[in-house]
């Protein structure tokens, strides 16, 4: 279950945050009224979009479920989907309009969701990642994710494989770095 810690309080009214560009998204969480946001979202970045009713199902299950919006005004520019599972978290979808990439939007949902990860004991962090995505992979591994598997077909309609990649949470997460304690 999702603590109420500092952070997922923080989540409730929202986190602003300045972007260089000299804007200002809103992290909060996400809430039925953003689904629409997300799908035409969802629709521009990836061949094989999440339909309503998957958002749907995932924000009636709050218990193990992590999903975060970042709007400006009533924008949905990024959002991002977790799992909590037993004593691990996993990353399931992080996007970003390709109008407020390199922001590190990505990252801040990233980070506050593996915080909130270990917030509930959690110990691993996974997320699959298709092999081609250079910068996912990169943005990862400066997390300190390692690739631990392949999944071949992963993603089937392109016939695309996907990079398993994992994280220790047991480490300490810092600006992007994985230091040990």
């Amino acid at each position: 279950e999702i603590p109420k810690d500092r952070l997922s309080q923080q989540l409730n009214s929202g986190i602003p945050v300045n972007l260089s560009n000299g804007k200002q998204v809103l992290l909060r969480w996400m809430s039925f009224s953003d689904i629409p946001g997300v799908l035409d979202l969802e629709r521009r970045i990836f061949p094989s979009p999440w339909v309503y009713e998957s958002f749907a199902y995932e924000l009636t299950n709050r218990n193990y479920n992590i999903s975060m919006v970042g709007v400006i005004g009533n924008q949905v520019i990024a959002y991002n989907v977790t799992y909590l599972v037993v004593d691990e978290i996993h990353i399931s979808n992080i996007a970003v309009s390709p109008a407020f990439r390199r922001l590190k939007i990505g990252e801040t949902l990233l980070w506050i969701s593996l915080e909130i990860g270990k917030s509930s004991d959690c110990q691993f962090a996974h997320l699959e990642v298709r092999k081609n995505n250079i910068a996912a992979i990169s943005l990862y591994k400066r997390y300190g994710f390692q690739i631990i598997g392949l999944r071949k077909n992963y993603y089937e309609n392109e016939k695309e494989d996907a990079l398993l990649m994992s994280l220790n949470l047991e480490s300490e997460i810092k600006h992007g770095l994985v230091q040990t304690k």
